[in-house]
């Protein structure tokens, strides 16, 4: 059986497999390479990919690190850019299948039971091959706030409580199908924790509502780094996963504190 391993540390942790993969549902963060930097150093990093990014590697780009593998694998490219021009291409690495491949946003600092919304537009030319992966973590927490699989299997998986209750066993829940080879716009909406109740979570795919979350937020309750990355099981070396159009949105009033213009915002 092929392992998800990966590669920042090896995780034994409970999992749920699908098929030949085995993927991770424990609530800890997945640490980025030390020296990652905050946005508060490097706000530019949040633009869609577009410029000051430049084509090549992304890693150490505008605050961006990678997994330590495959860790030139993820390129800023002009290929098959959503638009306007550029976006970021996981493609196969030299580390081994089933090594995480991607990159890590900069982290914005403490966050914890605010609000967020992060969209992004992807496409999976992969049939078959690496499964692709989003997630928004809270690294002042140590903890996931949402993971989301695009499965080889043609299925969309979201982390949540496996049994409906706060604090129980997690597992990767199917929703639908995701559409090979062309753009489609995922969106997670953390609706933050207030009094007694515990937030929820609301996944979105090409504008349909496909999951909220049975029990309110499972783990962190901030996104603070967002990680866009793949399995590296590719079939080929032509074969890709495809990443553009980042938008994060904390709390407006919040980043306005911190003065990060160059953030991308969207209106409620």
């Amino acid at each position: 059986m092929r392992g998800f391993l990966g590669l920042v540390t090896v995780l034994a942790v409970p999992a749920l497999a699908l098929a030949d993969r085995v993927l991770p549902t424990n609530r800890d963060y997945i640490p980025a390479p030390a020296g990652a930097p905050q946005i508060e150093q490097n706000a530019p990093g949040f633009n869609g990919f577009e410029a000051p990014f430049v084509v090549g590697p992304i890693n150490t780009q505008q605050g961006w690190t990678t997994f330590t593998a495959n860790q030139l694998a993820p390129v800023i490219s002009t290929a098959n850019p959503a638009g306007p021009t550029q976006h970021l291409r996981l493609a196969l690495g030299p580390g081994t299948a089933g090594s995480f491949n991607g990159a890590f946003s900069p982290d914005i600092g403490n966050f914890v039971n605010k609000p967020s919304e992060v969209s992004v537009d992807i496409a999976i030319n992969s049939p078959g091959g690496a499964d692709a992966h989003l997630v928004g973590q809270a690294p002042s927490q140590s903890l996931l706030t949402w993971r989301v699989n695009f499965s080889f299997n043609g299925t969309i998986n979201v982390l949540d409580d496996a049994d409906g209750l706060p604090g129980g066993s997690l597992a990767f829940i199917p929703t639908v199908p995701w559409t090979p080879g062309v753009y489609k716009t995922l969106r997670v909406e953390s609706i933050a924790p207030s009094g007694p109740n515990t937030g929820q979570l609301r996944y979105y795919y090409d504008g349909n509502l496909i999951y909220t979350s049975s029990a309110g937020h499972y783990a962190g309750t901030a996104v603070e780094q967002v990680i866009l990355f793949g399995d590296n099981f590719y079939n080929n070396a032509q074969e890709s996963i495809d990443y553009d159009n980042l938008n994060w949105t904390p709390e407006p009033a919040s980043l306005a504190l911190l003065g990060l213009g160059a953030l991308v915002l969207r209106r409620r």
